[in-house]
C-alpha cells in the first residue's frame, strides 16, 4: 500500500495519466484485499487517506479511517486508549507517539477543508469534502489572526449547510465558497471567489454566501 500511495501522489499526472490510473486501481485492490486495514508505516500512513480523497474515493477513505480491527487507528480505541501508538501492535513501545497519527490532517485539511494556508493564516482556502461519510463536522482552529471555525451539517434533503467564522484580525480576504447548487454525489463542486471581511457566514447549497 505504501509504495502505491507514494507513486500515486507524486507521479506527473500530465505525462503519465494512464500509469496513474493503473497505480490507483492497484492501490484500491490492495486496500480491499487487506480488508481496509492499514498495512503501512510512518510514510505510507501519511499519504493513504489524501491519495484516496484526492481521487474521489471518499467511501474507501472513510472505511480505512473508521476501521476498528487490527491494524487500524480504531483498534487502539478498543483498548480504551485515546492517544496514538508508535506501532499497530499491542506490544508497541509507546502509546503516546505521533509516528502514525496522521489522520488529523484529514480532519482539518479535507473534512473541514482548511487548506492553502499562507502567512500565518492571512491567506487560506475553505473547501470541505462534504460527502465524506459524516453527517456533521465542527472544527475550531486557534490561528495567529484569531479563531477560525468551520461547521457543517447534512440536512434532511441531503444538502449541506456550512457556517464559517473568519478570524477577527483579518480585514479582507479572498475566500472560495460553495455558492452554486451541486448534487450530493458530486466530488468537485462549483466554487466562486468572493471578497469578505472577518465575521460569520452561512452557506446553503443552491444559495449565496
Amino acid at each position: 500500500i505504501t509504495y502505491l500511495s507514494l507513486l500515486n501522489k507524486y507521479i506527473n499526472y500530465n505525462s503519465f495519466l494512464i500509469l496513474v490510473s493503473a497505480v490507483f486501481s492497484n492501490l484500491e485492490d490492495d486496500i480491499k484485499c487487506k480488508g481496509y486495514h492499514l498495512d503501512t508505516g510512518c510514510i505510507g500512513t501519511k499519504f493513504i487517506l489524501p491519495v484516496l480523497l484526492d481521487n474521489g474515493e471518499n467511501a474507501t477513505a472513510y472505511k480505512v479511517l473508521t476501521g476498528t480491527t487490527y491494524p487500524s487507528w480504531g483498534h487502539w480505541l478498543t483498548f480504551g486508549d485515546d492517544s496514538a501508538w508508535e506501532s499497530w501492535e499491542t506490544t508497541t513501545r509507546s502509546k503516546d507517539h505521533y509516528f502514525l497519527a496522521t489522520y488529523d490532517e484529514i480532519l482539518f485539511s479535507y473534512f473541514a477543508g482548511v487548506c492553502d494556508i499562507e502567512n500565518g493564516f492571512l491567506t487560506f482556502t475553505i473547501k470541505p469534502v462534504l460527502n465524506c461519510g459524516l453527517d456533521f463536522l465542527n472544527c475550531k482552529i486557534k490561528t495567529p489572526q484569531g479563531i477560525l471555525k468551520v461547521d457543517w451539517k447534512k440536512t434532511e434533503d441531503n444538502k449541506f449547510k456550512i457556517n464559517i467564522k473568519i478570524p477577527e484580525k483579518i480585514g479582507f480576504f479572498e475566500k472560495k465558497t460553495y455558492t452554486k447548487c451541486f448534487d450530493y454525489d458530486t466530488i468537485k463542486c462549483n466554487l466562486q471567489v468572493r471578497t469578505r471581511k472577518s465575521g460569520d457566514y452561512i452557506m446553503v447549497q443552491g444559495g449565496q454566501c
